[in-house]
């Protein structure tokens, strides 16, 4: 099971790349939407995690890129944001297609719980 983690924070992206490695998973991490962008094209990610504040065009309009191309528009989707969205924020990350989000900072055990339901892992340890 292969997870991208898109971040503009290097220590994040090799923080949770770790965090990943450690229960198991494959990780690859991109610091901007053109860098995710080429690891989709490289194949075999089955989970994403796009942060919202990703440098060019953002992790939001890089979801909606995923969503409108077939060979990307059904991997599960979890975005961070470092602010907490209102109403009208929440319907634009789930009308873009989002699976699921989590406000920065993220706690690990959270997180790995988060993937591992969007990567169809249904057990709690």
């Amino acid at each position: 099971m292969k997870v991208l983690f898109a971040a503009k924070d290097a220590i994040l992206c090799f923080l949770f790349g770790m965090t990943l490695r450690g229960e198991g998973y494959a990780a690859e991490e991109a610091l901007s939407d053109t860098q995710a962008w080429a690891a989709l094209g490289r194949g075999s990610i089955d989970v994403c995690v796009l942060d919202l504040d990703l440098p060019a065009a953002g992790g939001l309009a890089l979801l909606r890129r995923m969503r409108a191309e077939p060979e990307f528009a059904s991997i599960p989707v979890l975005l961070l944001s470092g602010r907490t969205p209102d109403r009208a924020g929440l319907a634009e990350f789930y009308s873009a297609g989002a699976n699921d989000w989590m406000r920065k900072p993220v706690e690990p055990y959270t997180f790995l719980m988060r993937i591992g339901l969007l990567a169809g892992k249904h057990v709690v340890q």
